[in-house]
Formats: C-alpha cells, structure tokens, sequence
C-alpha cells in the first residue's frame, strides 16, 4: 500500500492510549498518563530510569508503539526510542478494572 493512501483513509493515525474501567470492548476512557519503567540500556550492560508513552490507532485498541524517553545519569546525554510493532501483530491493552480489551 502507498504511502499516500494510507494518509488519506488515516489507517495510521497515533493517538495516545486510553484505558477503561469497563469490562466492555469501548475506545473511550482517559487517556494512559506517561510513566516511570526500568530500561535496560543500549548496551544491554545496566539500568536506567525511562519515561514510557504508550501509542494506539485512532478509534482502536490495539497497542501500536510505545515511546521511551531516557537519559544517561553519567554523561546527561538525553534520547527518544520509538519502538512500533509489526502492522497486523495483535497487542491488546489491560483496562484499569484487569480485564483484556
């Protein structure tokens, strides 16, 4: 598919995530606030403090990316990951209430 049609029928338009505390299989809610996660490091030798933003469709439930902000406590130095997953990979979020939407 073009990348131009799928800009005009916004089969990838992002929206920050929302969650429900309904049982019910609903896109409306609140949205997810960012939050604080431990991270392993680019070179996969330590941990750090990451800021964590999940994505979804516009109007779907599924979990489309997440955007991980970080920053190195010994040089300062500051970066964005963005980590998106497979078009057509089916990863389903948890409502407030535990159930599986």
């Amino acid at each position: 598919m073009c990348g131009v049609e799928v800009l005009y029928r916004t089969d990838d338009v992002w929206d920050t995530a929302k969650e429900t505390r309904t049982a019910g299989a609903s896109v409306n809610g609140t949205y997810i606030s960012p939050y604080y996660t431990a991270v392993k490091n680019k070179d996969g030798e330590g941990i750090t403090l990451g800021l964590v933003v999940p994505y979804t469709t516009v109007n779907k439930q599924n979990l489309n990316a997440y955007l991980v902000g970080t920053c190195d406590p010994v040089t300062g130095k500051e970066s964005l990951n963005l980590y998106n997953f497979a078009q057509g990979t089916a990863i389903l979020r948890h409502n407030a209430a535990g159930y599986i939407n």
